[in-house]
């Protein structure tokens, strides 16, 4: 376009309105906004067909500040808005960055923040990844461990010698405690990369040792110190008044343990494996019974075959109350507090005795021949005599000088057992109607030293 049209359109003349069309204000709103907007395109259809017809190198016209400012505002708010844009992709990356990682570490964080074993943990070919360390403890104790404590051998005596008396140990705790501990020192990440290693499999080995020298040799010990002992001889407990023989208790023999085999034994049976059987080796002693040591320290007889009938029968009843009597070391015997008043309502008959120089009938006659053939036994066995009495004239049955009358309530035989040990005095009539006593008891030096024990002769 010339210039000379541009001022031709710049200066021409408005045309002609129709009548009821827009003009300077007349008509409906709707009208005028609908004219504004015609004449505005109408304007910007001009100059963009005027930029287009125009040579390309025919200078532009110049713009106005206003335009230009407004030109440099729109390009500035074009850079802030690229600028802006570039910040929120940058920020999205980051913030998905930033999540990615969050859940990275989180999973990470689960991983090795877990109370039970890490996932691949074996011990002893045992998979212990679903337990805590408390349960796997347990579980040990109760079921693998007392398999190898309770293995055992057997003494010949029935006796079951355990691993667990004998020294038996193990690291099953230690061990656990490793298994539960590994990938669980340092940080996240290189408490996360010995995990990931482990995932395919990591075995832990326990050590046992079901047995000890010291452990073997301390049990051996104090097996012997129970078995081992020393023979105990019988010893009397007693006198058989009606057989005329010592009773004794039963004693018990002597025990050795041979500990050096025991302990030989008992390392090979548990270096096996245990379960065997061992033969104890124990030397016996055997206790000897010391009847050679006791028997009659003394002994006397009497004949009485001339007795009438209750004579005999008087020294058998007072011969009877007298035998199995025993007296210990100080004791005293009493004739009178033995044998009792001799009396009808204690069995005894009326017999001849001496009163002075006659002769006279009474209950009891006669037991002067039993209190005589008593004392001569008490003096051959050399007791203490504290009180005897002679008959006041000679009697047939004794020689002079070892009589003894006794009368009750008046005269009394006594003596005191004067040895270091009990005695005994058996006393009876044989049918011959001889009259015997014995004193019996542990032999001495002097004594009648007849030890083979029983009846009288």
């Amino acid at each position: 376009m010339s210039e000379k049209e541009k001022r031709r359109l710049q200066g021409a003349k408005p045309a002609r309105r129709r009548k009821g069309a827009y003009a300077g204000g007349s008509g409906t709103r709707a009208q005028r906004r609908a004219a504004a907007q015609r004449g505005k395109f109408h304007i910007e259809w001009v100059r963009v067909e005027e930029e287009a017809s125009a040579p390309r190198d025919e200078k532009r016209a110049p713009r106005t500040r206003a335009q230009q400012r407004a030109e440099e505002r729109r390009k500035r708010q074009g850079k802030v808005v690229l600028a802006l844009a570039a910040v929120i992709v940058v920020l999205l990356a980051l913030c998905g960055w930033r999540f990615a990682e969050y859940k990275g570490f989180q999973s990470m964080r689960a991983a090795v923040e877990v109370d039970t074993f890490f996932d691949g943990t074996t011990v002893e070919g045992i998979d212990v990844s679903q337990m805590t360390l408390e349960q796997a403890l347990a579980h040990w104790e109760e079921n693998v461990e007392s398999a190898y404590s309770g293995r055992f051998v057997t003494l010949s005596d029935g006796r079951r010698v355990t691993a667990a008396e004998v020294g038996y140990s193990s690291n099953y705790a230690d061990v656990l405690a490793a298994a539960y501990e590994a990938g669980r020192q340092g940080g996240f990440e290189e408490r996360y990369t010995t995990l990931s290693n482990m995932e395919n499999g990591v075995e832990f080995v326990v050590t046992r040792t079901l047995f000890t020298p010291e452990g073997i040799s301390a049990y051996v010990d104090a097996l012997g110190d129970e078995i081992d002992c020393l023979p105990v001889d019988p010893e009397v407990t007693g006198f058989d008044a009606e057989n005329y023989a010592f009773t004794f208790s039963e004693g018990s023999a002597g025990r050795l343990l041979d500990r050096e085999a025991l302990c030989a034994d008992l390392t090979a049976a548990f270096e096996a494996g245990g379960g065997g059987d061992v033969e104890l080796d124990i030397e016996v002693t055997p206790c000897v019974a010391p009847t050679g040591k006791y028997g009659i320290i003394a002994t006397y007889t009497t004949d009485a075959d001339s007795s009438t009938g209750a004579r005999i029968h008087n020294i058998r009843l007072a011969m009877q109350t007298i035998n199995g009597t025993c007296l210990q070391p100080g004791e005293m015997f009493s004739f009178n507090e033995v044998v009792g008043e001799r009396t009808d309502e204690r069995g005894y008959r009326r017999a001849k005795a001496y009163y002075g120089m006659q002769d006279i009938l009474e209950y009891g006659g006669g037991i002067c021949q039993v209190s005589s053939t008593l004392y001569a036994a008490v003096q051959d066995a050399r007791l203490e005599v504290n009180e005897r009495h002679e008959h006041s004239r000679r009697v047939y049955y004794i020689p002079d000088g070892r009589d003894a009358t006794v009368d009750w309530g008046h005269l009394d035989l006594k003596f005191t057992n004067n040895r270091d040990e009990p005695i005994y005095i058996a006393c009876y009539v044989d049918d011959d109607w001889q009259c015997h006593v014995a004193i019996y008891g542990k032999l001495e030096d002097g004594d009648y030293d007849k030890s083979t024990l029983g009846a009288l002769s």
